[in-house]
């Protein structure tokens, strides 16, 4: 909400605290309903201006979806918010916002207990974040529609957010101006893993034996081809050679630094790579 816009004048109508309502974030009747609560009917000019001084935080996926969301009420007439731009003009549009061109951003996670996710948890994971590129999605029974083609739609044009494949290597972003970075791997797998300066070679910090999603260079489909690996010591734009479901992993490049515990992203493999209990 907006701490800063301009309070009400009138000691005997402001509300107290003036203007220091909390909304959740993607509800904007919340904002009807303030306003009519500090300026009970039929004050529906002040309930207006209340209205119009608010500034909300809201997705753009929700607001470009759905417009009840992006929208208040006063007296029966429905009135819809407008996006503001930052820094010169830059707008929230999907462009933007994937690029980090936007100067504000949230990042939003699947949340799971890696130590805990069932096997069907985690299949529907993995799965939901390939777009029929490491293997092909069956048909829809009962509309006659490839599920993968279907997932897509729905995210996109129900809901607004543009879709990630774990096939995709991260984009090369710079950081926004509000100073806190809005990664796009969460369709990647993060692994803590040891580097040894001017070697080629990593292993699990916690021992044991990588992934055999991890596949040898080449084994992608193009125009992906390679896992990339990115992560503190590592060079930019480095990959696996071999090793996947053994102890050691192979890289194109030798590492530049040395440490114990490094969270390593691998972009072209799923993001759930163990299981806490194999029951479905």
């Amino acid at each position: 909400m907006n701490a800063h816009s301009p309070g009400d004048p009138n000691p005997s109508t402001a509300p107290s605290p003036n203007s220091a309502h909390i909304a959740l974030q993607n509800n904007s009747d919340q904002i009807d309903q303030f306003a009519q609560s500090d300026f009970p009917n039929p004050d529906y000019v002040d309930q207006a201006i209340e209205a119009s001084t608010t500034i909300y935080i809201e997705s753009n996926g929700v607001f470009n979806t759905s417009p009840y969301a992006g929208a208040v009420t006063i007296n029966g007439n429905s009135s819809s918010g407008s996006k503001l731009s930052e820094n010169g003009g830059i707008l929230p549009t999907a462009a933007n916002l994937l690029s980090d061109a936007y100067p504000t951003a949230i990042t939003l996670r699947n949340i799971y207990r890696s130590d805990t996710v069932r096997a069907s948890t985690a299949g529907f994971l993995n799965w939901i974040c390939d777009g029929n590129v490491n293997f092909h999605k069956a048909t829809d029974n009962s509309t006659g529609k490839n599920f993968d083609n279907e997932i897509g739609t729905d995210i996109s044009t129900s809901f607004g957010f543009p879709r990630l494949t774990d096939e995709s290597v991260a984009a090369t972003v710079s950081t926004p101006a509000d100073g806190i970075a809005a990664p796009n791997n969460e369709c990647a797998a993060t692994l803590p893993v040891s580097t040894i300066a001017g070697s080629a070679t990593v292993s699990l910090s916690a021992g044991g034996n990588f992934p055999p999603d991890i596949v040898p260079a080449g084994n992608l489909p193009a125009p992906f081809n390679n896992v990339t690996v990115g992560g503190a010591g590592l060079p930019s734009g480095d990959y696996v050679l071999s090793g996947g479901g053994t102890p050691t992993l192979t890289l194109n490049a030798v590492a530049t630094a040395t440490a114990s515990n490094v969270n390593v992203t691998f972009s072209g493999v799923p993001p759930v790579t163990a299981l806490g209990n194999s029951q479905s």
